[in-house]
């Protein structure tokens, strides 16, 4: 009996973690999902990493955690630390995250919450770590919020003020609000400069 499986199944089920990989995520490494929602992209980290890697899934909201470890558990992950939290930081130890992704989240803050938000990802981000953006309603892209009057290099260019290096812009397939397109990821180093 074939299965049809809608665009946000598919990609818990398959494209995520493909997607994880490609940002050269692997087994035993720690991620921050910051703004993590129902975990479209906690889930797929979390089978990358493994049982050895941590997953961190930082959302404000109490039913999108809840959501999300219903999901976690279905799927038999026990690597992810779900934290519950409305400030635009990260609060974890310095230099013992690999990974942060900061997906579908930049249009709901304001610049200073912005720069906070790079800033804390700065500390928490080993020194070869990676800075992964999705910014989403952005001027090109269903212009919302804080972002609507932003274009993607002016995102840039704010991200790089803040003591990171371009290091990939490219579109990439992936999921938004439970379905598969085509968006921008911006990806990022640490500057050794500080």
């Amino acid at each position: 009996m074939m299965s049809f499986l809608n665009d946000a199944q598919r990609w818990i089920e398959h494209e995520g973690a493909t997607y994880i990989r490609e940002l050269e995520i692997g087994t035993g490494q720690v991620i921050v999902d910051f703004g993590c929602n129902a975990g479209h992209y906690t889930i797929p980290a979390a089978k990358v990493v493994g049982s050895v890697g941590t997953v961190y899934a930082i959302d404000h909201e109490q039913t999108a955690i809840d959501q999300l470890m219903k999901t976690a558990q279905n799927e038999g992950l026990n690597n992810i630390i779900p934290i519950i939290s409305s400030k635009p930081a990260i609060d974890l130890p310095a230099a013992s995250v690999d990974a942060v992704l900061i997906y579908d989240i930049l249009h709901y803050l304001n610049a200073d919450e912005r720069k906070n938000l790079y800033q804390s990802a700065n500390t928490v981000l080993k020194d070869d770590g990676i800075l992964s953006v999705f910014p989403k309603h952005n001027q090109s892209d269903w212009p919302m919020w804080h972002l609507a009057e932003s274009s993607i290099e002016d995102i840039i260019k704010e991200i790089e003020n803040n003591h990171f290096i371009l290091i990939q812009k490219a579109e990439k397939h992936l999921i938004h609000d439970d379905n598969l397109e085509t968006g921008i990821i911006i990806n990022f180093k640490k500057s050794k400069t500080i």
